[in-house]
């Protein structure tokens, strides 16, 4: 019988596999008519957006749970693996620590929050910019307008640094050379990645709080002026 090693890690991951995968996928389909203003509806279909990442996120975060069920090491064989280039692979990536300890956690909570604005909101919660059919002020918009925006920012840019590192799973197929002249610039690329995602989403919340004002006036201003942007009484 094989014997799963580290199950509480894999069954860390495997969780935020699957929150991740739900918080990079749209709860509904695309609107029929979405709004003039979004301005992400625009952009090149080149552009990073939630969806584009979810597979690739998907195929790296169930290929490093299978290193790890397997009890591999960077120094195990790579004929018992199917992964060329195992010694690349940074041991932190596939134990317990305190780096994997805290990208778990980022990611576990950042995506049931974000799954739960996906519920609060029900058949509004588009990814495409569409105005709703009510003004959402109660369940988490009670506390917070945008409770989904700082989640994803987090789920996409701890997955980059959990999943996306050179000397991650990933460089189990790249080559020795490669992961060397990219290991000093990760923490660039992260930062590159993270700020790019953080523009994105100023740009989403800016178009969505026009057509809300818009849509629903005074109303709308009353809520926007007494309820949180990002973080419940702070910001």
């Amino acid at each position: 019988m094989t014997t799963i090693n580290n199950p509480t890690l894999v069954l860390a991951n495997l969780f935020a596999a699957y929150l991740s995968a739900k918080s990079m996928s749209p709860p509904n389909p695309p609107p029929a008519n979405h709004e003039k203003s979004d301005s992400l509806f625009r952009v090149p279909r080149f552009a990073p957006s939630p969806n584009s990442g979810a597979m690739q996120f998907l195929f790296l975060a169930l290929s490093q749970t299978y290193l790890v069920a397997r009890g591999v090491t960077p120094s195990s064989p790579a004929s018992l693996t199917f992964f060329p280039n195992l010694g690349n692979v940074n041991e932190k990536f596939l134990t317990w620590n305190r780096y994997s300890a805290t990208c778990l956690g980022l990611i576990g909570i950042s995506g049931i929050i974000r799954l739960a604005a996906y519920k609060s909101l029900g058949r509004n919660f588009t990814f495409e910019l569409a105005k709703p059919n009510q003004l959402k002020t109660d369940g988490i918009y009670r506390y917070v307008q945008h409770p989904s925006y700082l989640p994803l920012i987090i789920i996409m840019s701890t997955n980059a640094a959990y999943l996306w590192a050179p000397d991650g799973v990933l460089g189990a197929w790249l080559g020795r050379a490669v992961v060397e002249a990219l290991v000093p610039w990760k923490r660039v690329a992260w930062v590159g990645w993270s700020v790019l995602w953080f523009f994105i989403l100023v740009v989403r919340v800016r178009d969505e709080e026009e057509m809300l004002r818009e849509a629903f006036g005074r109303e709308w201003e009353e809520w926007h002026a007494k309820t949180a942007r990002f973080l419940p009484w702070v910001f």
